[in-house]
């Protein structure tokens, strides 16, 4: 019977005992805890690849977070929504951390720009993050606004990363919602590529003597920045000296690359150079 009493007396006891309010600062780390703080993102680098766009994403700890991305181009812009990116790998010689590449199936046209932005849940807003990929220059062509030389050491990696992958991490995200928009105010809508600063090929002094002549035709192939990415001899003049002149001479012309429909292209083109003709 005692014992039923002591039950029933320290019951009524626990609950009779009114809750102990919470100092200002407890409630105030609670409330904090509850709320999930956004992660201060940075995009680190956007490459195109095959049929895929890869982004290499930065942030200050090292968390697991959904994001959304949008890709905005010159006919629309294309909305995809990354579950979860994992940001693990440390920046070296900084307090940050790196995402593995995101792989993003290609939207419709030339990318612009992308923003990138926390999603955590309906009620967070966080802010977005934008990084050009395009801009127009005084003639209304759109070139690249990433490629910077030398690269950043971030930017470096990222294409290391990228051309050493053989593989894509997992299957490219697909777009989730598109919007359209209105083309960018073309102002060139086709220009060849050209020459910007020839450079003449030297004639190799044993060949002048010899008096050896002849045409050499380089084959050139341009990036949309118009460096020169391969030079090789397209149609020989059956002197070596001759070959290697031509090549030196070809590699170092300036050339601005071909454009279409305002923006900047690959190509390959010929370069010729004679010795010994008018």
């Amino acid at each position: 019977m005692k014992c039923f009493i002591t039950l029933a007396v320290t019951a009524w006891l626990t609950l009779a005992i009114p809750p102990t309010p919470l100092n200002g600062d407890i409630q105030q780390a609670l409330a904090q805890a509850a709320t999930p703080s956004c992660p201060t993102l940075r995009i680190l680098a956007i490459l195109p690849r095959e049929r895929t766009q890869w982004l290499l994403l930065a942030n200050d700890t090292s968390v697991t977070t959904p994001v959304t991305i949008e890709l905005t181009t010159e006919r629309e812009i294309v909305t995809y929504a990354v579950p979860s990116v994992i940001f693990a790998e440390e920046i070296g010689g900084s307090i940050a951390y790196r995402s593995t590449p995101i792989v993003l199936a290609n939207p419709l046209g030339t990318v612009l720009s992308a923003t990138v932005r926390a999603s955590l849940d309906a009620t967070t807003t966080c802010e977005n993050v934008t990084r050009i990929v395009r801009t127009p220059d005084d003639v209304g062509v759109y070139n690249l606004a990433r490629l910077r030389w030398p690269l950043s050491a971030e930017d470096a990696r990222f294409v290391e990363i990228v051309t050493n992958e053989t593989q894509p991490p997992g299957e490219p995200i697909g777009a989730k919602s598109r919007r359209s928009v209105l083309a960018p105010d073309c102002k060139v809508t086709y220009r060849a590529a050209k020459g910007v600063r020839f450079v003449a090929a030297d004639y190799p002094e044993d060949a002048r003597k010899n008096g050896v002549v002849g045409t050499v035709v380089v084959s050139v192939s341009l990036s949309e920045s118009g460096a020169v990415r391969v030079a090789s001899v397209y149609r020989s003049s059956g002197n070596a000296d001759l070959d290697g002149a031509a090549l030196v001479a070809a590699r170092s012309t300036t050339y601005a690359p071909e454009v279409k429909n305002c923006f900047p292209v690959t190509g390959t083109y010929l370069f010729r150079a004679n010795f010994g003709f008018p």
